[in-house]
C-alpha cells in the first residue's frame, strides 16, 4: 500500500505485536499511533488471546489534525459472559482515556460486535455524552454480518438471521472544515471477511 501514497499506522510506529489485529492506513501523513488495550478481565479465552482494543492514529489534514479510532470491541463468546457489559466498559474505558483531546476532530470505527447499537439506549448515553453521532438511517441501517455471505453461512458458523455489528461514528469534524456523508456498507462479490466493509464518506 506504501507504493500507492498510503501511510501504514502499524509499520510508522515499528508495532510488532499487540496491536490486536488493527490496522489503519492513511493517505494524509501520520503524526502519532497507539494501541489502547481493554483489558482482559472477566473476558472469554479466545477474546484473552486476541487482546482486543483500539488503535490510535493522528493524522495530518490541510485542515488540522484527524484522530482514526480503529475498534473492536468484545464478541458473544458465551451466555455465561455478560458480553453487552463488557463491551460498554470497553467503551467507557477508551473514551476516558481520550477526553484529554476532546476537542480534536475524530472518526471512530470499526467491529462493535453488537447489533443495532444505534438504537440501544446505554450505547447511545456513552455515544452523546462524548459528542459522537451515529451516520446514515439507524431506522433502517443494512447489516454488515450478513446470512447470505458465504463465510458466515456455512457448516461451521450458522447463524438464524443477520446481524448489524460494524460502525463508524465521528465528532466534531467542523474542526477541520469537514463534513460527512454516503455512508454504506459495501456488500463486495467475493466477499472479503465474514463482515462487510462500511463506507463513510468524509468532504
Amino acid at each position: 500500500m506504501r507504493e500507492k501514497g498510503y501511510h501504514d499506522a502499524i509499520f510508522q510506529a515499528g508495532i510488532k505485536r499487540g496491536n490486536g489485529g488493527l490496522l489503519t492506513f492513511s493517505t494524509f501523513p501520520i503524526k502519532s499511533v497507539r494501541f489502547i488495550p481493554f483489558g482482559r478481565w472477566g473476558i472469554s479465552v479466545s477474546e484473552f488471546i486476541g487482546n482486543k482494543g483500539a488503535l490510535e492514529t493522528i493524522v495530518e489534514t490541510p485542515k488540522g489534525l484527524l484522530r482514526v479510532l480503529n475498534i473492536h470491541l468484545h464478541h458473544e463468546s458465551s451466555k455465561i459472559f455478560n458480553s453487552t457489559r463488557i463491551r460498554l466498559r470497553q467503551l467507557r474505558k477508551l473514551l476516558t482515556l481520550i477526553k484529554d483531546d476532546e476537542e480534536i476532530a475524530t472518526v471512530l470505527a470499526g467491529d462493535f460486535n453488537q447489533h443495532d447499537m444505534a438504537n440501544k439506549k446505554l450505547f447511545n448515553e456513552i455515544f452523546g455524552s462524548h459528542n459522537f453521532v451515529f451516520h446514515g438511517d439507524i431506522e433502517t441501517v443494512q447489516p454488515t454480518y450478513r446470512k447470505e455471505n458465504n463465510l458466515v453461512n456455512n457448516w461451521i458458523n450458522r447463524i438464524a438471521h443477520s446481524q448489524t455489528y460494524d460502525y463508524i461514528l465521528t465528532k466534531h469534524l467542523n474542526k477541520i472544515d469537514a463534513v460527512a456523508t454516503s455512508y454504506t456498507p459495501l456488500y463486495i462479490d467475493p466477499v472479503l471477511s465474514d463482515h462487510d466493509p462500511v463506507s463513510l464518506i468524509i468532504k
